[in-house]
């Protein structure tokens, strides 16, 4: 989620709230990140996309509607106790901003 600050009339500074989410696989190799998009995309459907180089690592992204598999794969069969916390708030969050991309599979998963 990304929030910003637009200017209004008369010199007003709203704060505006862009629910966006992804998510984004970071690592040192290449070969590692190709074979989890390989993975993926055979296990949940997903568009293999290509690695992003940046400096010193490469990255792995998927947008909106990947990202919603990937929260179903990784958080369905798992306890609250099994998971980091801080990213599965993120995932929240953005439910929360978007209710009408909750289906009966997430609210299960978010109770």
């Amino acid at each position: 989620l990304i929030i910003a600050e637009v200017q209004k009339a008369k010199g007003i500074v709203k704060p505006i709230v862009i629910k966006k989410l992804s998510v984004i696989f970071t690592s040192g190799s290449p070969d590692f990140l190709e074979k989890l998009g390989m993975i993926l995309k055979n296990q949940l459907g997903l568009c293999y996309k290509k690695l992003y180089d940046g400096n010193r690592a490469f990255q792995l992204r998927y947008g909106r509607g990947d990202s919603v598999k990937i929260f179903k794969f990784l958080y369905k069969p798992c306890s609250q106790r099994l998971y980091l916390k801080r990213k599965f708030d993120i995932f929240n969050n953005y439910f929360k901003l978007s209710p009408q991309k909750i289906d009966t599979e997430i609210s299960n998963i978010l109770k």
